[in-house]
């Protein structure tokens, strides 16, 4: 589609949960995946006579996130109701922030189609999320486990071109607050979600805006972006009227679909939370948290290109904050980063996938694991004999003199390598271990043709001679 006569103005509101132990007005758990109900009270329910107490975590994550984005700080801010009729909303309104958000005027920088971009952070408010409707044939089932759990939204002007510019931002804020560990991020929970708003400029003026709400993945911001985009430009070439609508990705027709006209907001008759009292914040509390900022995305990335790390390897760690902290550590007791990334890229990955264990679920202690790998990386064995070794550890947590001895390599790392290749090609030619054992000597000669077909640099006698050994040792498989 033809962008030419028309600038797109694209700007965002990412709706993300804070990473609070606690809901943001009760003392209910902040956890997903619970039964459907069980993290609920009076409060997040809305029942009569109940009053919400704020939670102080969630001022200073959103106080964080506010200096992380640049943001000016507001040292007095409030909470607002919004009404509207939702049948996941419990109380009828949802405690927000409206006149008077905690932090304004700020900015991200990042990179896209490589050059450096800034876009414009408005404002970021505290609010609480709406409970869950999940919508079945027999009718609708609501679970209020996340109802209360806190929110920050950030809302961006309206500085973005074009789709990818959008997906360039998001997966740079997305490092941002995982690495100042603000929100777990996690898309697919519903930790992240965006809503996108989207005109056309014409000659300077700005055209009609449409919403795009509760996108769950960059994929689909994408490709709702890019839909909206030609529609309203199919829409304008051939001068049909453009509505003023909010809209929604329907992921099973992989199209946008209209929810309803989009709302003022006189719609939601917003007005003051008179149960909660005004945040006042002060300079030293500020400053305090400021004292606390972790290092950004991009800081990290200067002193981990410092320690010689390619541009890959960087990007591989800053993906990953949980890799990246272990990383941090791990470097502390063994001045060798690349080795060091070299076995999170390569073997503990894999053993991470293959055990589908998640990081934490090992519990390393990092000078332990920084060992291993120093005496794992001066060891002369081949790479498939070191990843056991290394799978050993991870399983067991043992010394390397125990992993040694529990995986029988008693001898040279060359003829640990030359017995590997036996026990592959054994392993693969289950007839010829009974022909061997009926006592049809003549399949030695095959297994050593196979032997020495996988290497030719073997020493024919050492491998005759650990050959043999390795099948007078076998029982007869079954056939």
């Amino acid at each position: 589609m033809d962008y030419n006569n028309y600038k797109p103005a694209i700007g965002l509101e990412i709706h993300v949960e804070l990473a609070t132990k606690t809901k943001g007005f009760c003392g209910c758990l902040n956890k997903f995946g619970s039964h459907p109900n069980t993290n609920t009270c009076p409060v997040c329910l809305g029942l009569p006579g109940a009053l919400p107490v704020l939670n102080e975590q969630v001022v200073e994550l959103a106080v964080k996130a506010g200096l992380l984005l640049n943001c000016k700080i507001q040292k007095r801010s409030g909470f607002d109701r919004k009404n509207y009729f939702y049948p996941d909303l419990v109380k009828g309104y949802q405690i927000t922030q409206y006149y008077q958000p905690i932090a304004i005027n700020g900015f991200l920088d990042f990179k896209t189609g490589g050059k450096d971009k800034r876009i414009k952070i408005e404002r970021i408010h505290i609010e609480e999320d709406t409970g869950k409707a999940l919508y079945q044939r027999e009718g609708v089932l609501l679970d209020f486990n996340r109802s209360g759990v806190p929110l920050l939204e950030i809302v961006t002007a309206p500085d973005f071109n074009n789709a990818e510019e959008v997906k360039d931002f998001l997966e740079t804020l997305r490092l941002y607050l995982l690495h100042g560990e603000i929100s777990h991020c996690k898309l697919e929970e519903g930790n992240m979600r965006i809503d996108v708003n989207i005109s056309l400029a014409t000659e300077g003026t700005l055209g009609v805006k449409r919403e795009i709400k509760n996108l769950n993945s960059f994929t689909n911001v994408v490709k709702g972006i890019n839909e909206e985009l030609n529609r309203q430009i199919r829409n304008l070439t051939l001068k049909k009227e453009i509505k003023r609508e909010t809209l929604k990705w329907d992921e099973e027709k992989n199209t946008l679909v209209t929810l309803r006209e989009k709302e003022n907001p006189s719609n939601y008759m917003y007005f003051p939370e008179y149960d909660l009292p005004h945040i006042v914040l002060t300079e030293e509390y500020i400053q305090k948290i400021k004292d606390r900022l972790s290092k950004t995305p991009v800081e990290k990335e200067r002193e981990l290109k410092k320690l010689g790390l390619a541009a890959e390897d960087v990007e591989f760690l800053i993906k990953d904050k949980d890799l990246l902290k272990l990383f941090d550590e791990t470097v502390k007791y063994f001045n060798g980063a690349k080795e060091i990334v070299n076995i999170f890229k390569g073997d503990l990955t894999r053993y991470l996938k293959e055990q589908g264990k998640k990081l934490e679920d090992l519990n390393l202690d990092p000078q332990n694991f920084a060992s291993t790998i120093e005496v794992l990386n001066s060891l002369q064995y081949s790479n498939s004999i070191k990843r056991k070794i290394l799978f050993t550890y991870l399983e067991e947590g043992k010394e390397l003199k125990e992993i040694l001895k529990l995986l029988n390599l008693k001898n040279s790392p060359a003829d640990e390598e030359v017995l590997e290749v036996i026990k592959k090609v054994i392993e693969e030619n289950p007839q010829g271990i009974v022909d061997y054992l009926e006592g049809k000597k003549k399949v030695v000669g095959y297994f050593m043709g196979q032997i020495m077909k996988e290497n030719k640099s073997f020493n024919p006698q050492k491998v005759e001679e650990l050959l043999l050994s390795e099948l007078n040792n076998l029982n007869p498989p079954v056939l």
